[in-house]
């Protein structure tokens, strides 16, 4: 049952908390979610409760004696692929379940409590516990299940070293994945062949682990790693063993979705598919990752050998079949041919599955844009693209609509533009389209000019990167900062600011508004806005109009 807009008023805020207290023992929820409650909701109910001495009796849980304590430890700022991050203390709540959205991977991703019951069940975590680890840490805990099952001892901290290579064999081995740039503008009817969960699935079936990599026992093994020459265990490794039951439980969720006509069940194995998917991307990281109990730098370097070479081998084949490569980016890679049918793109696929021994998607669009770096129109990128596929549906990468930080208001109108494009079938039908995106984009600004758009959808969000006593730079982010410092509100590195631009020709403080100080006197530089509006919207037409003049 969900309840909204509950208000509770009182002269006391003793009362008021008491109040609170009692309408939670009323309702007696069983799921309690929040958007940062672990971070402010209540670790702040806590403290005014002390200072209004009833700490004793604030208890949102159903066990009497255990009340919501102040935190007595700090949250913690950690750095996760070049980015910092803020994980707050956990509020766990006994007998209830407490979800801070803010503070889950899953929920921030899917917002699906069945992917958290996937998460909890497989990776064999309290579901409270689950909603705040991150990915790895559920990875690591199938593993240890593994090992414990196995008889195997788990190191206090990882134990395997690299081994020794010369740097000639350095430079081979630690190159990631293999990227073809892409062929930059508009092109029709094209095919994308994607390897369905190439890393998990490499490391199942080539037998990857960290134990497993030139191990003592198998010298005459027939298993060798391309490139690096490193032989592979005939013994099944920890981490195979861990991912066969995720890929397992995906491929069932896959048949059931295909099966099954109930739309309430549909939803639900959807979900849980999608939240498997977290736990295989995340598995391929993990393995490099130097505090992961089953990790090795080399089998990172393995998996990423074997990559390289099914998408040189898939390459060669689309060649040799009459077909030209235009993209392929580790996992992926996009062909076309002149006239072909999607049958002939669907043989294509089943000759490369058969050769490479690896399954592989079919996705064919009818048009699809590979835009150049925003600094130079000749540099491709190679996640910057977006095209519609014959069934109607848009893929994005790389441009606005994609960014967490980006405001709804150009979400939403780049969003309008390409449901435009969608229905385009041909780079003529697209020419033609243009006009009408370019009213699209007029009517949104005038919408900005006249000051109709609700603050909440011009909100920026940033992560930020350092203190506050930190920051030298007369910025937008250090302007914000000040101005929640000087309300009392602490932020930490790696927590989020949300925040609009309130006038952009000021050159110190409040060029913008922190969100929480705003209020229905608000406005916004709706100059400013514009000019970034146009900005986003270039990003799709000029691409599209630069691509269709010179073709």
């Amino acid at each position: 049952i969900q309840i909204n807009d509950i208000t509770i008023q009182s002269d006391s805020e003793e009362q008021m908390i008491l109040d609170c207290v009692d309408m939670m023992s009323r309702i007696d929820p069983d799921f309690i979610t929040t958007d940062n409650g672990d971070s402010w909701d209540f670790p702040y109910l806590a403290y005014r409760a002390s200072k209004n001495n009833i700490s004793d009796k604030v208890i949102f849980g159903r066990e009497p004696n255990h009340p919501v304590l102040q935190q007595k430890q700090k949250g913690v700022s950690y750095f996760s692929y070049g980015q910092i991050h803020y994980k707050p203390t956990p509020i766990k709540l006994l007998g209830r379940i407490h979800i801070d959205q803010a503070n889950c991977f899953i929920w921030k991703h899917e917002h699906s409590i069945h992917g958290l019951y996937e998460i909890a069940r497989t990776c064999r975590l309290p579901l409270q516990t689950a909603a705040r680890a991150s990915i790895g840490k559920c990875m690591s805990s199938v593993q240890f299940c593994n090992a414990i099952q196995r008889d195997l001892l788990i190191p206090w901290k990882p134990v395997t070293s690299e081994i020794f290579k010369p740097r000639s064999k350095l430079f081979v081995g630690d190159r990631g994945g293999l990227i073809l740039e892409p062929r930059i503008g508009i092109h029709e009817n094209v095919g994308e062949l994607d390897f369905v969960s190439l890393f998990g699935s490499i490391m199942l079936q080539k037998n990857i682990s960290a134990e497993t990599i030139d191990c003592a026992c198998c010298p005459d093994s027939q298993s060798v790693v391309p490139e690096l020459g490193y032989h592979i265990c005939k013994r099944e490794g920890i981490v195979p063993k861990s991912l066969e039951i995720l890929l397992k439980k995906r491929q069932a969720y896959s048949d059931l979705i295909h099966t099954t006509k109930d739309p309430h069940k549909l939803e639900i194995y959807k979900q849980r598919k999608a939240t498997l998917k977290w736990i295989l991307v995340t598995s391929f990281g993990y393995l490099g990752f130097n505090n992961a109990k089953f990790s090795r730098i080399d089998a990172h370097m393995t998996v990423c050998a074997f990559a390289r070479k099914l998408l040189l081998d898939a390459s060669h084949i689309v060649e040799d079949e009459g077909f030209r490569v235009l993209h392929g980016i580790v996992d992926s890679i996009w062909v076309c041919k002149d006239g072909a049918t999607k049958n002939d793109y669907d043989n294509l696929r089943q000759k490369i599955t058969e050769k490479t021994g690896f399954e592989i998607s079919l996705d064919v669009y009818n048009w699809i844009v590979f835009l150049p770096s925003k600094q130079s129109k000749i540099v491709p990128v190679p996640n910057r693209y977006f095209g519609a596929k014959q069934d109607g549906s848009i893929k994005i990468r790389g441009i606005e609509t994609r960014r967490h930080d980006t405001p709804k208001f150009f979400k939403d109108c780049q969003l309008e533009i390409l449901n435009v494009f969608s229905s385009c079938k041909t780079i003529s039908e697209l020419k033609s389209a243009i006009s009408e995106v370019r009213q699209i984009q007029e009517k949104h600004s005038r919408q900005l000019h006249s000051h109709s758009v609700p603050i909440e959808d011009l909100v920026f969000t940033n992560r930020v990167i350092r203190g506050i006593d930190q920051r030298k730079s007369n910025t937008i982010q250090s302007d914000i900062l000040n101005q929640l410092k000087w309300e009392g509100k602490t932020i930490e590195p790696g927590q989020k600011i949300k925040y609009y631009i309130s006038d952009y020709t000021r050159k110190k403080s409040k060029r913008a508004v922190p969100v929480d100080l705003a209020n229905n006197d608000s406005k916004y530089d709706a100059e400013r806005y514009s000019q970034l509006l146009d900005d986003s919207c270039n990003s799709i037409l000029l691409p599209i109009s630069d691509a269709i003049k010179f073709s």
